[in-house]
This record gives structure tokens, sequence and C-alpha cells, in this order.
């Protein structure tokens, strides 16, 4: 589940007045660590949560 780049860029740009930009994302990823090595187990976005 992945944000198009457009909208990512709409809402994270770093502007001084965000004019219209009236949502919250949070962008995760879940990983796994074994010993040396890690990998993901789940990544996503939440919004308005």
């Amino acid at each position: 589940l992945l944000m198009k780049q457009r909208k990512f860029l709409y809402h994270f740009k770093n502007v001084r007045w965000a004019k219209g930009r009236h949502e919250t994302y949070l962008c995760y990823v879940v990983k796994r660590r074994d010993s040396a090595t890690s990998f993901s187990l789940d990544f996503g976005h939440l919004r308005n949560k």
C-alpha cells in the first residue's frame, strides 16, 4: 500500500503556509531483526488516524 508520489510531495513539501493541506499521514515500516540481518514484515501509511 504505497502512497502516490504526487500526493506525498503535495502534503510533505516544506512550505511556510500549507494552504489546502488538512490531512495527517503517518508512514511506517515494521521490521524484524534476527541476529545481524533484518527484514520488513509490513509497510504502509495511515491517514487521519
